[in-house]
């Protein structure tokens, strides 16, 4: 029980402007986070190399439960 009020208490927390809103992943942001990840452009500064297709099929067969 413990867990299930620490999960909807993170849950609930968001910061929201007009043009923003700041949250935890859920999900079905998957495909949207694949799409963003994989694109060399867009992670080319960052300390990681794209995400490949193989790397989302796990995800989201990890998340489909």
């Amino acid at each position: 029980m413990a867990n299930e009020s620490i999960s909807a208490e993170t849950e609930s927390r968001s910061a929201e402007t007009e043009r923003l809103l700041l949250r935890r992943n859920r999900k079905n942001d998957l495909q949207d986070l694949f799409e963003y990840l994989s694109d060399e452009k867009v992670v080319e500064y960052e300390p990681y190399r794209p995400i490949w297709k193989d790397t989302y099929v796990y995800a989201k067969l990890s998340t489909d439960r």
